[in-house]
């Protein structure tokens, strides 16, 4: 329960301490719902050995990569299901050259 609690705070954290960035590097709907994106997206990041993370946040919620040993930089991927097309928007840092990958997943998994 401890653990639990522990990973939790930290996903809090991390989702709390997305910066503000101006326009996404990516935005498109999906006509998956959230779990059955998120499935796609999570399988794709463990098959290709990426960081990442889930918090839940209403009706959607945020991959995350933030704070990740070895991370070029960091992302944030929010899932918005609150309507019957899904809103995903990719964030980056900058520093992630590597976002062409986050794109393909994304395209590939909505």
């Amino acid at each position: 329960m401890a653990q639990l609690l522990g990973v939790s705070t930290v996903l809090f954290a991390l989702v709390a301490a997305v910066p503000q960035f101006g326009q996404p590097l990516l935005q498109v709907t999906t006509s998956k719902s959230v779990d059955a994106f998120g499935a796609c997206f999570a399988a794709t990041q463990g098959l290709a050995g990426h960081a990442w993370a889930y918090m839940p946040i209403g009706q959607g919620g945020t991959f995350t990569d933030a704070g990740a040993m070895g991370s070029a930089g960091s992302y944030w991927l929010k899932v918005d299901g609150s309507d019957h097309r899904g809103k995903i928007r990719l964030f980056g840092d900058g520093g992630r050259l590597a976002s062409r990958s986050l794109i393909e997943a994304v395209d590939q998994c909505r």
